[in-house]
């Protein structure tokens, strides 16, 4: 295996490398608070503690799907509006 052309993705995050990879939305802290909670579990390996990739997508799919708001114009949708706008005006 070339290891400059090819990365394997990893199989394990530590607390902190699940605040990076999802951009702060996860904190340190509810990690944390997650594996006090039992809703979140981790391995021990030496002192550290890991979370498995397999068992963070777990836990990120117990979260409820967001839905959008209604009566929410998305950009996409505001530019429909304001083309067809623009046609009227122009008919």
């Amino acid at each position: 295996m070339d290891t400059k052309s090819e990365q394997l993705a990893p199989i394990a995050y530590s607390p902190d490398d699940i605040a990076r990879a999802t951009h702060g939305a996860i904190s340190v802290r509810r990690v944390y608070d997650a594996l006090t909670e039992g809703t979140l579990v981790a391995k021990k390996i030496g002192r550290r503690t890991v979370i498995t990739a397999d068992e963070l997508k777990r836990y990120l799919d117990s979260f409820p799907d967001r839905d959008r708001k209604p009566g929410r114009r998305t950009k996409a949708k505001r530019a429909a509006e304001s083309t067809q706008q623009q046609k009227d005006a122009a008919a």
